[in-house]
């Protein structure tokens, strides 16, 4: 049985307007919780979108409605730097021969998934390389001042392991970490649902541009990072 936030939250992102309160009372509605369960899904720039959208702002509380929309232009305007700097790694990957393919929220961000950019909160830029490209990546990164966050233990560990993407290297002139992967999914058996060679020889053939796998391959690895 859902909470009565998470039912509206629900109605708000995927029912049209006529129907956002049907089985609901606005009054019973604890705005604090909204805003926390929308905030532990990264919804809250969705749940406003929705609401602008569907023209139903004058259900909400003004003050309610005011800190969303802020949270939205606030993430709004991060994707916007996002986008660039994908653009910019892009660039810097083809110029070194390095053949990569972006995944996750940034491929979902430039694979015009959403209606609005401010959509999708998205903490990194992820994406995904060759296993013979890796040491020539890092050390790529690391002349252009990226470092590993945490400490080298963290990069000797992943070395150890060899979980399905590297520490996130970070860049203290650039807003967005950079998820680099090796594997679309951890090791053991899980990672036989997706073939990473294959994907990325299937856009070897295309011109430099910036790559995202097909939508439905894109669903498909967003789900399985996230439940596996």
């Amino acid at each position: 049985m859902i909470c009565i936030e998470e039912k509206l939250l629900v109605n708000v992102l995927y029912r049209p307007a006529s129907e956002i309160l049907n089985g609901i009372d606005i009054h019973d509605i604890n705005f604090e919780n909204l805003i926390k369960l929308a905030s532990g899904h990264l919804m809250l720039p969705a749940l406003f979108f929705n609401i602008d959208k569907k023209k139903v702002s004058y259900l909400f509380p003004e003050d309610f409605i005011a800190y969303i929309k802020n949270i939205h232009a606030i993430n709004k305007a991060r994707n916007t730097l996002l986008l660039a700097e994908a653009k910019e790694l892009s660039e810097l990957l083809y110029k070194n021969n390095i053949n990569h393919v972006f995944l996750k929220g940034t491929a979902l961000l430039l694979a015009n998934v959403f209606e609005d950019i401010g959509e999708r909160m998205i903490s990194d830029i992820d994406f995904i390389i060759q296993y013979k490209d890796e040491e020539k990546a890092i050390n790529l990164f690391k002349k252009n001042n990226y470092v590993f966050r945490g400490s080298l233990r963290s990069y000797q560990k992943f070395k150890l392991f060899k979980s399905k993407h590297l520490p996130r290297l970070v860049n203290k002139n650039k807003i967005m970490a950079l998820e680099l992967h090796t594997e679309l999914l951890n090791k053991g058996w899980k990672r036989f649902i997706f073939n990473s060679k294959a994907l990325l020889n299937d856009f070897k053939k295309e011109t430099k541009k910036l790559k995202t796998p097909s939508k439905p391959f894109l669903f498909d690895h967003c789900i399985y990072a996230l439940q596996i």
